[in-house]
């Protein structure tokens, strides 16, 4: 009798510390999280507030709730501010903390009840794609106009183009028309938008430095065409346009890498990727370069310069970030040591 006694207050108080002990840990659970009433998810409450510390609310989300979800919440409650035009981050581990990937759950950033998110409006917001388009549209209508209406800028009665001007005029067009092409059928932009106030800023760079500028002193009666020789002409004709079919491979490349729909990353190889992390960029200089020497004009050097510098920028932003992708943890690829960013000496 007294085992029985023993063995039932023993069982008793085991089975009571147990229950204890699990009413604790659901207490915490309760106390971070709440159960769907039908489903397996976890949810919570996150509050959001503006960057001058104006309260927006608390949203909802769960441990399924992706970024760009919970962006399509938030637009609900505020129309005017549409997804692409809301940027997210929050103070995680006393670190600043930037919700940047759209595709990411949004709790994966190590978000609790206590986070505040901060909302930051990015602005009116444009397309890649639109942008691109108004960029490349100024010299495919600048160069025309100096071409066919000179009478517009100069003075001269009498206007009969030389040989290095006409071929100028064609290696522009095409080059132009190649982009607005690759723009509307070949890229695939990794970012949507962009900024509606950059569109000036970025276009510039095209109607005035690479469209007024150029046409303005190729084509005014003043100018003289450079004393080359037959053969260095058509080599520079030849490289330029080779350099524009490698940079026109080297787009579809870096297209086949990316599925539509996506901002998916692959290391590209072929069309001299083997030697260069850009090189798309590559060619693009390659092409101004050829391009500069043809018309030797200074201000065809000076594009030239401007530019290669810009996507020298560009590209070794984007070494720098193919290193840190590709690093072979997690089962990523290892990334080639050899290469360089856009150059390959």
């Amino acid at each position: 009798l007294f085992d029985l006694q023993f063995f039932f207050f023993f069982k008793q108080k085991t089975a009571y510390e147990i229950l204890s002990g699990l009413v604790g840990s659901e207490m915490c659970i309760r106390d971070r999280y709440q159960r769907r009433v039908h489903g397996d998810y976890l949810r919570m409450d996150i509050s959001v507030k503006s960057r001058r510390g104006k309260d927006m609310g608390k949203f909802q989300v769960t441990e399924s709730t992706l970024v760009k979800d919970f962006k399509k919440q938030f637009h609900k409650a505020f129309p005017q501010y549409y997804p692409s035009r809301q940027a997210f981050s929050a103070i995680i581990q006393g670190k600043d903390e930037s919700l940047k990937d759209d595709n990411k759950p949004i709790l994966t950033y190590g978000i609790t009840k206590d986070t505040e998110l901060i909302f930051k409006d990015l602005g009116p917001q444009i397309g890649w794609g639109t942008v691109f388009l108004i960029e490349y549209m100024g010299p495919l209508l600048i160069f025309p106009l100096f071409y066919f209406l000179p009478n517009l800028f100069y003075s001269s009665p009498n206007y009969i183009w030389n040989c290095t001007q006409k071929m100028a005029f064609v290696m522009v067009i095409i080059h132009y028309l190649k982009r607005e092409f690759e723009t509307l059928f070949v890229h695939r932009f990794g970012n949507d938008t962009m900024p509606r106030y950059r569109v000036i800023i970025n276009s510039s760079h095209y109607w005035i430095l690479g469209g007024a500028l150029i046409a303005y002193f190729l084509f005014r009666p003043e100018y003289e065409p450079p004393k080359y020789p037959s053969a260095v002409c058509w080599a520079l004709i030849g490289g330029f346009f080779l350099a524009e079919f490698m940079n026109l491979r080297c787009h579809y490349i870096l297209k086949n890498l990316r599925p539509e729909g996506s901002k998916v990353r692959g290391i590209p190889n072929g069309c001299g990727f083997g030697l260069v992390s850009c090189a798309n960029y590559f060619w693009e200089t390659m092409s101004w370069l050829t391009f500069a020497i043809f018309i030797n004009c200074y201000t065809g050097y000076l594009f030239l310069i401007v530019s290669a510098g810009q996507m020298a920028q560009w590209a070794l932003k984007k070494h720098a970030r193919y290193y840190k992708d590709f690093n072979g943890n997690d089962g990523t690829q290892k990334y080639p040591r050899g290469r360089k960013a856009i150059f390959p000496f």
